[in-house]
C-alpha cells in the first residue's frame, strides 16, 4: 500500500483516482468521484472518419466525455463507448453454429460446428454428434476473436476534420471509483499550545484504469451533481504548512479546498496510494 505524506503543524484549536498520455491532469473528490483530462498527440482521419481511443477506465461516466481538437475546424459527429469486452464465454457463445477445435485431456480431438455451450459442450463433427463435458475439455481452439468484442473500455468517435491530421486531443470526463481520505497523528507539547500533525493523503483506485504520470489534485468537499441537496462546507482549521515536508499545496475555491501534489505520480488501478 503507498500512501502520499502530508505534513501540518497546528496552531491553536481545530475548528469543526493504464492511461499514458503526454498530458494527465487527474483530480480526485472524496466521493467516489474524478475529474481526468487527458492530452494525447494523435493521427486523425482527414474529412469525415472514425478513430478509436483507448486506455479509459471501466467505470467512466460516457455522458460526461468532452473531445476537443484545437488547430483548426474540427466536430464531432457521433460518439460510442464500447465495453463489451472478451471473455471466455462470450466467444463461445459467438461461435454457435461454427467451427471449432476442441482437445480433450485425453489428447482426442474433435473438430466441428459448435451447437451448445450450456452445461456440456455439443459439437456436430462428420462423424455425428460429440458432447462433452466441460471437465473433459483441455483446450478449445477458434480461429479469431469476433468483430465487436474488445480487450479494453474504447471510445470511438466518428468525426469531421478540416484541420491537419496530426495533432493534440483532450479529452475529459469524470469516472468513479476514485476517491481520497486523511489519516493523521498528533502529538501535543507539554503544555499543551502546540500540537505537531503529520498525516497521509490516501488515494483508492478502483476504476478499472491506472494513471500513469499524472498531475494529481484532491479536493475537499462534496460535489453537487445536479441535485437539490447542496453539499456541506468542509471542516475548517487554522493550519501553518510544515516548510520542507509538505507535498501538497492548499488552494481555497468558495467552500472547497484544492490540494495540488508538486510532481506527478503514477496512480496505479487496485492499489491505495
Amino acid at each position: 500500500m503507498k500512501r502520499i505524506a502530508w505534513s501540518l503543524a497546528l496552531l491553536g484549536v481545530l475548528g469543526g483516482d493504464i492511461v499514458s498520455a503526454e498530458e494527465l491532469h487527474v483530480t480526485v473528490y472524496n466521493n467516489n468521484l474524478a475529474l481526468v483530462k487527458d492530452t494525447r498527440s494523435l493521427d486523425l482521419p482527414t474529412g469525415q472518419g472514425e478513430f478509436s481511443f483507448t486506455g479509459v477506465p471501466e467505470q467512466i461516466d460516457p455522458t460526461s466525455v468532452r473531445l476537443a481538437a484545437p488547430g483548426g475546424k474540427f466536430a464531432v459527429l457521433e460518439q460510442n463507448y464500447r465495453f463489451d469486452l472478451v471473455n471466455r464465454s462470450k466467444l463461445l457463445e459467438r461461435y454457435l453454429d461454427k467451427t471449432a477445435r476442441i482437445v480433450t485431456k485425453h489428447d482426442k480431438f474433435h473438430e466441428g460446428i459448435l451447437k451448445s455451450v450450456a452445461g456440456s459442450f455439443v459439437l456436430e463433427t462428420a462423424d455425428g454428434v460429440v458432447l462433452l463435458n466441460e471437465d473433459e475439455i483441455a483446450d478449445v481452439t477458434l480461429p479469431e476473436i469476433p468483430e465487436g468484442l474488445i480487450t479494453r473500455p474504447t471510445l470511438v468517435w466518428t468525426v469531421d476534420n478540416g484541420g491537419k491530421a496530426k495533432r493534440d486531443v483532450e479529452v475529459a470526463y469524470l469516472t468513479a471509483g476514485l476517491s481520497w481520505h486523511a489519516e493523521y497523528i498528533a502529538a501535543v507539547d507539554a503544555e499543551d499550545k502546540v500540537m505537531n500533525l503529520s498525516g497521509w493523503v490516501s488515494i483508492e483506485n478502483h476504476s478499472g484504469a491506472t494513471y500513469e504520470d499524472a498531475h494529481l489534485k484532491v479536493v475537499a468537499g462534496d460535489v453537487n451533481r445536479a441535485g437539490p441537496k447542496m453539499g456541506g462546507r468542509p471542516v475548517q482549521m487554522e493550519m501553518m504548512m510544515a516548510r520542507g515536508a509538505d507535498q501538497f499545496e492548499e488552494r481555497i475555491f468558495f467552500e472547497y479546498h484544492i490540494y495540488d501534489l508538486g510532481r506527478t505520480t503514477t496512480v496505479a488501478d487496485r492499489e491505495v496510494k
